[in-house]
């Protein structure tokens, strides 16, 4: 995927019904979207602790960083994007990020216990 002007890579999006909600403006759009983040930023840090509570079991910063895993967790949200109607590509590039975001924290905190 190319990166687009402020290395925001540049992502083909489905135009599935399920993608293409029908509001009657652009404040019900942007109430539905922060509906949205009300959900996901809980799972969101949910999802971080889980990551940090991964860390103790770490030997080494190669299985912090965990690449076969990435590449499964990848695999499968691509397939759930599928089976859902939606773009594999856009998920892909959202998780990517967010794996590397956690990867980047984990690790922090990884070096930091180990001293």
């Amino acid at each position: 995927m190319a990166a687009a002007a402020g290395g925001v890579a540049a992502i083909a999006v489905d135009s599935e019904p399920m993608n293409d909600p029908v509001c009657a403006s652009l404040d019900e759009v942007r109430e539905n979207i922060d509906r949205l983040d009300c959900a996901l930023v809980p799972l969101l840090l949910e999802r971080g602790g889980y990551v940090r509570a991964a860390t103790p079991f770490k030997t080494d910063a190669g299985h912090v960083a965990a690449p076969d895993r990435v590449e499964r967790v990848v695999a499968h949200v691509r397939a759930l994007a599928t089976a859902a109607g939606g773009s594999p590509e856009l998920i892909e590039t959202l998780y990517r990020g967010m794996i590397e975001t956690y990867i980047a924290d984990e690790l922090r905190l990884w070096e930091t216990e180990r001293g």
